[in-house]
């Protein structure tokens, strides 16, 4: 795996990835909410884009 990828992960197991979902935790304004790779209709969340985007 390499180091950008590794990073990435960790951030994610960490529940530190700024995705959509963290952000409006963090009340940082978000124009749009459907996720960034595949337009659905759902919350850009880790799981989402880790195991349910396609």
């Amino acid at each position: 795996m390499q180091p950008k990828h590794r990073f990435i992960v960790s951030l994610a197991n960490q529940n530190r990835l700024l995705t959509k979902d963290r952000l409006i935790r963090l009340n940082i304004p978000v124009n749009n909410l459907l996720c960034g790779l595949c337009s659905r209709d759902q919350l850009e969340t880790p799981t989402h884009l880790f195991v349910e985007c396609s």
